[in-house]
């Protein structure tokens, strides 16, 4: 039963704060007035794609690995406008946290307790690492482009 829920969790959990972490920045964009925006989550072959608005949304076949956020005029975009883009992300997730944890989950049957407090430091993880400044390769995290742009030249 341990080995089940284990995996319902992480099913449910993974994709869940990936898309709330990448709706953080897209509603971030948008109050920036950056068009053309773009959802994806998962990797692997596309399951479904859809449009809302300005906005398009994409589900890959391996939901539970990933997703990222982006659009077309990423060249547009000047360095504080990208810096709050960035902090949209790990914003949304810390919002998130201190609104599940605040009051405090302690009530209901002993699944959806742990789901929520999973759900809660699985956000709380999300939100931390990501605002640590690192490049892994090309793909660069939230405080990495943060700093990038508060740190660089121009604009």
């Amino acid at each position: 039963m341990f080995i089940l829920s284990l995996i319902l969790y992480f099913i449910t959990i993974v994709p869940l704060t990936t898309f709330i972490h990448e709706l953080g920045h897209l509603f971030t964009a948008q109050m920036m007035a950056v068009k053309k925006l773009r959802l994806t989550i998962g990797t692997g072959p596309v399951l479904k794609r859809w449009q809302i608005y300005d906005f398009h949304f994409t589900l890959r076949l391996f939901f539970f690995i990933g997703g990222y956020a982006t659009t077309d005029s990423d060249k547009e975009i000047g360095r504080k406008r990208r810096a709050f883009i960035a902090l949209g992300g790990p914003l949304l997730n810390g919002l998130v946290v201190f609104g599940l944890l605040l009051p405090g989950f302690g009530t209901g049957t002993a699944s959806i307790t742990y789901w929520f407090q999973w759900f809660a430091l699985y956000n709380l993880w999300v939100c931390v690492v990501n605002l640590i400044p690192f490049q892994r390769g090309h793909r660069q995290s939230d405080g990495y482009i943060v700093y990038q742009s508060i740190w660089s030249r121009g604009d």
